[in-house]
């Protein structure tokens, strides 16, 4: 059925087929599923503290990754790649700002942590 105006549901909406919306999808609280494939054309901007990929596999066309945008005045977090191993030691590849210098190292921290005590594998560049 065509729709001209707004349509509200108390409950649940089902669209079986191409649904296509012009204009805008606004999701006030609640989650919003999707099963199967998402294709966006565009940016896709998200907000949040947390975003999570659960993927077996990830590949980034980029070029360059940037760690840290918005950061100003003097840096006080360390900054790089953990990588989780199970129940041995984490690994880390980045920058120690309290060294000033570029690292490789193991320790239990996560990707979570802020500063890397760990036990030294390398240091990678002396500045």
């Amino acid at each position: 059925a065509d729709t001209s105006g707004n349509v509200v549901t108390a409950g649940t909406l089902t669209a079986t087929g191409l649904t296509t919306l012009n204009g805008g999808l606004t999701v006030n609280g609640g989650n919003l599923d999707m099963n199967g494939n998402v294709d966006i054309s565009g940016n896709l901007v998200v907000n949040g503290t947390v975003t999570t990929l659960d993927t077996t596999n990830t590949t980034i066309k980029d070029l360059l990754i940037e760690l840290g945008t918005g950061v100003t005045g003097t840096p006080g977090n360390d900054a790089g790649i953990v990588i989780e191993r199970g129940s041995a030691a984490n690994a880390f590849i980045g920058y120690d700002e309290s060294a000033d210098k570029f690292i490789v190292g193991t320790g239990t921290f996560t990707g979570a942590s802020t500063k890397m005590k760990m036990t030294l594998l390398q240091t990678v560049l002396h500045t």
